[in-house]
């Protein structure tokens, strides 16, 4: 199994994106900051999972999951950042397709990167005694 590594930016939306020295958010301002961020995870993450079930990847490699990962939403500045990890279980996958998929499913002005395709090396146990 390999990982394909992508890097998504969204455009700024609301207020305390688009101007990152604001040190005291109102309720309103925050909530719109929510708002904008739970509706671009609705629609990308049901893209993401539409993935897993494309006919396109069955010749070329099978996508049997994936993980969103976003900036604490404490950086209000940055909530448009995302790394997506996407597992692919054999094969190799149509990287520009997934990149066009992902657009579609973007705001216009948004940008997504392919870092890569890695495997894994090495992994640490979740659980601590």
């Amino acid at each position: 199994m390999s990982t394909v590594l992508f890097t998504i930016q969204a455009p700024p939306v609301g207020q305390l994106e688009l101007s990152p020295q604001t040190t005291d958010p109102t309720p309103q301002q925050m909530d719109e900051e929510t708002a904008a961020r739970d509706n671009l995870l609705k629609t990308l993450t049901a893209t993401l999972q539409s993935l897993q079930n494309q006919t396109e990847f069955a010749r070329v490699g099978e996508v049997t999951g994936f993980d969103l990962l976003g900036t604490e939403p404490t950086a209000w500045s940055t909530l448009n950042n995302y790394v997506l990890l996407l597992q692919v279980a054999r094969g190799f996958i149509n990287q520009e397709w997934v990149v066009n998929e992902l657009l579609k499913a973007l705001p216009d002005g948004s940008h997504v990167s392919v870092l890569g395709v890695f495997a894994p090396l090495a992994s640490s146990s979740s659980s601590q005694t």
